[in-house]
């Protein structure tokens, strides 16, 4: 059994269909048992399925009680066009919108809602008000349907791999201050990518504008900024930092666990690491790197360059067993940072290559005793 256009489905016919179609997904899975990385999970393509046949057949019904509502009511075209825009843009919800709506075929719509708001109460205006339920349903259901399609806006968009690397490297950094530093306010942007940023709570930044301010002094190194708070008296209550950190910084730190080391008693976030192997150190299990990383203190940011940085992995980066790096929402938005295995290290850092090695041995030696529990 199918859902076309032609089919009148009643409430229990539909409520068949889908028990029907979930029985013949347990009676004969879809799973390609050779392509268990890749593969489509039963569960995941049967709650995906029956979703979107929901959501057909109530747009599909609630188009035709508009219809029958517009000749119920003797509502001629354009003032029909007028109802569903009100309604869509939900000038019902203002209660002074009578006086200032105007209605996109100029009917006399607007003049009849004025009468009305003047001659009846709002409690029986109310009952009107469910048109802008079946307006929003047969609306989101035509955005959803058309998404991933020719008709979506962005179909004939190319990939752009360094934006949609972008956007976890700005998750992550913007997780990584509320998470370490919670009484800093720091805002996080992304080196060469103005459109993407986030404020101090999480929050999407300001559309198209930086987060570094021009006009401010700012440090820039290979691919990232640092702007530190400017004192404007001799103690601000408010301090405005900002950091535009590397389009790939999730790729190439935060994966692989660098992205945290302690320096001055002080977790500082690693915003570049250059490996620098030495032969004796890997030896020892150990990775070198020159680093660059920023501080906070007093809610002030600082950024220090040009450190020796000794890594010792304690668990490698792994890819979902399955594949899977994004949510099951209509958009499949990319998180692997949600599903893959992200790698730990112990790390330590300083000016001097022999100090950053002993302060490592000493974390190391420190961290198997403490799991043994010696």
């Amino acid at each position: 059994m199918t859902i076309t256009k032609k089919d009148n489905f009643t409430f229990n016919s539909f409520v068949k269909y889908l028990r029907d179609y979930r029985d013949s997904v347990v009676e004969n899975p879809i799973v390609n048992e050779e392509k268990t990385r890749y593969r489509t999970r039963d569960d995941h393509t049967n709650k995906k399925h029956c979703k979107s046949a929901f959501d057909y057949y109530l747009a599909s019904k609630n188009k035709k009680m508009l219809v029958a509502f517009k000749e119920i009511y003797g509502i001629a075209d354009d003032e029909m066009a007028d109802i569903v825009d009100y309604y869509e843009r939900g000038q019902h919800q203002n209660y002074h919108s009578a006086s200032s709506y105007r209605g996109k075929k100029n009917t006399d719509f607007s003049e009849n809602l004025k009468s009305l708001y003047e001659d009846v109460e709002y409690d029986r205006r109310k009952s009107f008000e469910f048109i802008a339920d079946l307006v929003s349903s047969v609306k989101q259901y035509r955005n959803t349907a058309k998404r991933f399609s020719i008709l979506d806006e962005k179909y004939n968009e190319k990939a752009d791999l360094t934006k949609k690397w972008a956007r976890i490297s700005l998750d992550v950094a913007s997780e990584w201050w509320r998470e370490k530093h919670q009484r800093t306010d720091i805002k996080v942007g992304v080196f060469g990518q103005d459109g993407l940023s986030k404020d101090k709570y999480g929050g999407n930044g300001r559309e198209e504008k930086r987060v570094i301010q021009d006009e401010k002094p700012f440090i820039q190194g290979d691919g990232y900024v640092v702007q530190p708070h400017v004192k404007k008296k001799e103690y601000d209550y408010y301090k405005e930092n900002a950091i535009e950190v590397p389009s790939l910084w999730y790729l190439n730190v935060y994966r692989h666990g660098l992205s945290t080391v302690i320096y001055k008693s002080r977790p500082c976030m690693v915003i570049k690491a250059k490996h620098k192997p030495i032969q004796r150190l890997k030896d020892k299990g150990f990775d070198v790197y020159k680093a660059d990383i920023v501080s906070s203190k007093n809610g002030e940011i600082s950024l220090i360059q040009d450190l020796f940085l000794i890594s010792y992995q304690a668990k490698k980066w792994a890819r979902h067993s399955e594949g899977k790096q994004h949510y099951d929402n209509p958009e499949r938005t990319f998180a692997p940072h949600r599903f893959d295995t992200l790698g730990e290290c112990h790390t330590a850092c300083n000016e001097s290559l022999s100090i950053a090695e002993r302060t490592m041995s000493g974390r190391v030696v420190s961290g198997i005793a403490n799991a043994l529990d010696i």
